[in-house]
């Protein structure tokens, strides 16, 4: 059974709705979120093309589109299609071998109605590796990487009438990019295989932040995974959405506000930083209120808030000094010293 996503990661319990479960409804906040991992998605494969700023739209190219299961991978959608046999024998692994020579489409349409004042912002986790992403034949963005967040307005495009299409074209495995072989490496390469076989010298995992045991490891074999793996949802805001926050800890000179000794909580102001997007321009009220989430007495509490001048599109805000205290926490060995901050 697949858990619901705003009940284990939000702190505020959502009230759901039954006739929607993709959506849930943060009601100390004026915030929608839309798991869309609840949602019927296809895939299907296309022929691989160049990965660059500006990807043709090929969607119409897919010769068949079959259901998907989102987080996963592009092999076990295959797999539980039967298009792959599994993966736990070597026979298995060399039939899937075709997949990493494709580019692949994911696919879902979004059942939303968004208010008029009403913004919406793409959430991904996590897709793998050469992605871009399109809501109806618009191209929104494209990225390079695996682990890092993606985030994409969709907002004016939603308000009109649906429906919308959600795709996401994600590149094969082959095209990942791949070690230089000049000859002053090639030599390098059977030199160092002559005093150590079961090394690998200059691997293509060099070039790619990417899950390394998936290029192959002692015990793993080499099957790439490519696909949307972790979590991926729609966040529908009024007012602006927190793209990011930044929090920075400036410990206070002794002359000032004094030093705590080895091991103790000295005092500290915490600047503040958010990134923002909004829709429409219009005056924005922002307040942040910091609390200590130590079981020990608070030593980090405080309130700042400021207005800011009308802003449309993304801007940054930094919000007054908080005071408060930081732990500070001594290696074994002199010469670098470590700080530890307590939760915000």
């Amino acid at each position: 059974m697949r858990t619901n996503p705003c009940q284990t990661r939000a702190r505020n319990p959502p009230i759901n709705l039954p006739s929607e479960p993709w959506l849930c409804y943060h009601h100390a906040m004026s915030r929608r979120t839309l798991d869309l991992s609840t949602l019927p998605w296809q895939f299907g494969a296309v022929a691989r093309q160049p990965f660059t700023a500006q990807p043709a739209d090929d969607r119409a190219a897919v010769a068949e589109w079959l259901p998907a299961r989102v987080p996963g991978d592009v092999r076990a959608d295959l797999i539980a299609a039967g298009r792959i046999p599994p993966l736990d024998t070597p026979e298995g692994i060399v039939a899937g071998a075709w997949v990493d020579d494709h580019d692949w489409w994911y696919r879902v349409t979004l059942p939303v109605a968004l208010a008029d004042d009403e913004m919406a912002v793409l959430e991904a986790e996590g897709i793998d590796f050469y992605s871009a992403i399109w809501l109806d034949d618009h191209l929104l963005s494209t990225h390079a990487g695996m682990f890092s967040r993606q985030t994409a307005v969709l907002t004016p495009a939603l308000h009109a009438r649906g429906p919308h299409e959600l795709a996401i074209r994600i590149w094969g495995a082959g095209a990942l990019p791949r070690q230089a072989n000049p000859p002053w490496r090639r030599a390098i390469r059977s030199l160092l295989g002559k005093v150590s076989p079961a090394a690998e010298y200059f691997p293509d995992r060099l070039l790619t932040p990417k899950a390394q045991f998936s290029f192959g490891w002692d015990f793993a074999p080499r099957v790439l995974s490519t696909g949307i793996w972790d979590e991926i949802r729609l966040v529908l805001v009024r007012g602006a959405y927190v793209e990011d926050l930044w929090v920075e800890a400036e410990p206070a000179g002794e002359g000032e506000m004094g030093r705590g000794g080895e091991g103790e909580a000295r005092p500290a102001r915490f600047h503040v930083q958010a990134s923002l997007r909004r829709w429409r321009a219009g005056p924005l009220r922002a307040e942040i209120e910091v609390t200590d989430l130590t079981p020990q007495p608070p030593s980090l509490a405080g309130k700042g808030e400021l207005s800011s001048p009308p802003l449309a599109g993304k801007g940054e805000l930094s919000f007054p000094p908080l005071t408060g205290k930081e732990e500070l926490s001594y290696p074994p060995l002199a010469g670098k010293e470590e700080l530890s901050y307590p939760p915000l």
